[in-house]
Order: structure tokens, then C-alpha cells, then sequence
């Protein structure tokens, strides 16, 4: 999977690049332009010919044709294979930044991410193999697939609790990631979300995650122990595998997570303690692969069904016939739908009492009201 994901990046990047696909409108002070929107004036920045180099700062509005227009996005490649680009200075309404936007920018070391930004697109900073530190605003809901595959020499990341999806890849082969701080409003990591981040030594999911991707951690060489939230349903295939280091596993899920056959493949099962929840043994010893550890312990847990739970908050979230049903929200109270891959499909206020938000039958909704968050089952 990940050679085909990888194979699949760099050939659309190679072709965008070298059939010249980010054609550009106008060039003003050594930066390219495609308009986006004549009538609200607004531009985004595109590819150069991967010839920008050095400290690049966007300015916020660019004069063209005796208008002024609003510099709103960062385009899909617009900075692809820019090999001597060090530094980019964004301007604050930006909204987008577009897939592989900063592909191979190797030689970049950091970026600051507009507080206007809402979603990260796909291998947005693939490859850069210099940044160090990435700060992702409140805003942002989804960190798309591979957006920061390969970026070797990332220590930090502070992920904010808008996002509620992890694409797959994300921080795939992130190697001297020490530490993760993963959001309560997540409830997806994506295939090899994770993989290969060596330097990696504890992992806590969150009550509110439901699914943890193919080979999600696989690889973290280094990683000693993993807390698995109450909301845990199903743990991909090699979601572990070849985590040697791995000597306490906590899962906090009343009723075993489904797991793919070779979840904990490399784990030595007879050294590691599988802590689970009182009177929940009997059920971990008879479970696949959860079977297979020697040492499993009962312990007493607190938990809520709730997820990012904020003591204000009073609001009740259910699923009636044909929609989500949100009360005692405070009228004016913030209320935002997603859907189980970070896509927001609804956004409004609570009417106070009771709002009804239509929903399709048969998914998985997250929906955030003010400050807490509610995984809901149509």
C-alpha cells in the first residue's frame, strides 16, 4: 500500500510540473497567479516552474489589471520540487492549501499555518525532509493523505482538537517524531497514519476513535506503550506490527476491538500486560489476537460516551427517524456536522430546545456543539 500511494504522488507531481498543468495568469514580484474569483477578486498562488527559492513571503493582496485582488490559497503543486525554497511566509486569509502544494521542498525548515485554513490537502508537505516544526491552527478538520509523509526531521507537531480525521500516510516515516498529542475530536486514523515514526515511545488514542487504519503504527521501533480509547471498534491489519519495544497495551474498550491477524504481529505477547476493563477478562482471553497475550489484568477505568467532554456543556445528541437531534444546546450555540472521514456536512446554531439536522441513514456522524464533541449512529 504504501509503494502504490507513493508511486501514485510523484507521478502526478512529475506531470503537473513538467507538462506546465499550474499555467499561470499573471506574475507579480516573482510569484505566479491563477485568478479564482473575478467577481470577489481573490487569487491563489501557483506553480513558478519549481524555481522559487530562498525566504518566499506571500504578501496579502497583489495589484493586476488596475484591480486589487485577496491572495486566498496556495494551489495543488504550487511550490512542487522547489529543492531551495527555505522558508514561506503565508498571509492570514488563506483558506486553502492545495494537494502537494510543498511536495519535496526539501530545504524547508517551517511553516506557520494560517488560522483560516480548514483542511490540509493531500501530501501538502510530502517530503520535506528539513522541517522540523509544524503548528496546525484551531481550524483546521482533517489532515489529509500523506500531508507530511516522509518529513524525516519532524520533531514536533501540535495536531488542535477541530480535526476529527488523520488521513492515511499522514506522518507515515515521520522518524524523529518523539510525541503525539492526537485530539479527543478524532475518530479515524488512516492507514500507515503513523508508520515508521521510530522515535515514537507512547501513544494515546482517544475515547472517541473508532477505527485505527492498516499498519497505522507500524514500525514505531521505539514505542513502549499504547492507551487505546472506550470507543475502539476495529484495529486494522499490522496496525502494530513490528512495534518490538511495545510492553503495556491499556484498552479501555468494554468489548474487544475487532483485529486483523497480525495487529500486534512482532509484539512479544508473553512479556507485554494488556491492562482491560474490570470484568472484561474472560471476554480479552477468548477474543482473536487479544487471546494471544499472556498477561492480561483487569483495571478500574472512568469513562463517558462523550468525546472532547467539557464540563459546561449540556447539550444531549441523538439519531431520530431521518436526522440528528441536538437539545438543551443553548440557542446561539455553535453546531457542526461531520462525517466520519472529517467532511463537514452541516453547519449552524442551536435554536435552543431541540434542532433537528437531517441526516442519511447508516453512517457515522460526528457533531461538535461548542466544546464538546458526539459520535452519533444514524
Amino acid at each position: 500500500m504504501k509503494k502504490s500511494f507513493t508511486k501514485v504522488l510523484l507521478a502526478a507531481a512529475m506531470f503537473c510540473v513538467s507538462s506546465g498543468a499550474s499555467a499561470y495568469v499573471f506574475e507579480a514580484d516573482g510569484i505566479h497567479y491563477n485568478i479564482l474569483s473575478g467577481a470577489d477578486k481573490t487569487v491563489e498562488v501557483t506553480s513558478g516552474g519549481n524555481d522559487y527559492v530562498g525566504d518566499v513571503s506571500i504578501p496579502a493582496t497583489v495589484e493586476y489589471g488596475g484591480d486589487t485582488y485577496t491572495v486566498a490559497s496556495i494551489g495543488m503543486y504550487a511550490f512542487a520540487f522547489c529543492y531551495d525554497l527555505t522558508e514561506i511566509t503565508l498571509p492570514k486569509a488563506i483558506e486553502t492549501i492545495g494537494d502537494n502544494a510543498f511536495v519535496f521542498c526539501r530545504s524547508l525548515k517551517s511553516i506557520d499555518i494560517p488560522d483560516g485554513v480548514i483542511s490540509i490537502g493531500v501530501g501538502s508537505f510530502y517530503g520535506c525532509s528539513s522541517l522540523v516544526s509544524v503548528d496546525i491552527p484551531d481550524g483546521v478538520i482533517s489532515i489529509g493523505e500523506g500531508s507530511f509523509y516522509g518529513c524525516s526531521s519532524l520533531v514536533s507537531v501540535d495536531i488542535p482538537d477541530g480535526v476529527v480525521s488523520i488521513g492515511d500516510h499522514a506522518f507515515d516515516g515521520c522518524s524523529s517524531l518523539a510525541s503525539i498529542d492526537i485530539p479527543d475530536g478524532v475518530v479515524s486514523i488512516g492507514d500507515y497514519a503513523f508508520s515508521g515514526c521510530s522515535n515514537l515511545t507512547s501513544v494515546d488514542i482517544p475515547d472517541g476513535v473508532i477505527s485505527l487504519g492498516y499498519g497505522a503504527f507500524s514500525g514505531c521501533s521505539a514505542l513502549e506503550s499504547v492507551t487505546l480509547g472506550s470507543g475502539v471498534e476495529t484495529i486494522g491489519d499490522d496496525a502494530f506490527s513490528d512495534c518490538s519495544s511495545l510492553a503495556e497495551i491499556t484498552c479501555r474498550a468494554t468489548v474487544p476491538p475487532v483485529c486483523g491477524p497480525r495487529s500486534f504481529s512482532g509484539v512479544d505477547k508473553t512479556a507485554c500486560t494488556l491492562k482491560v476493563p474490570e470484568g472484561t477478562a474472560g471476554d480479552y482471553r477468548t477474543a482473536d489476537v487479544w487471546k494471544e497475550f499472556f498477561n492480561i489484568v483487569e483495571t478500574d477505568f472512568a469513562g463517558s460516551g462523550e468525546i472532547a467532554a467539557d464540563a459546561a456543556a449540556a447539550a444531549k445528541v441523538y439519531a431520530a427517524a431521518g436526522c440528528i437531534v441536538v437539545e438543551n444546546a443553548a440557542a446561539g450555540t455553535p453546531i457542526a456536522v461531520y462525517t466520519a472521514d472529517g467532511v463537514q456536512v452541516y453547519g449552524g446554531t442551536a435554536s435552543g430546545g431541540r434542532t433537528e439536522i437531517p441526516a442519511q441513514a447508516g453512517k457515522l456522524y460526528i457533531v461538535r456543539c461548542g466544546n464538546a464533541a458526539y459520535k452519533t449512529a444514524m
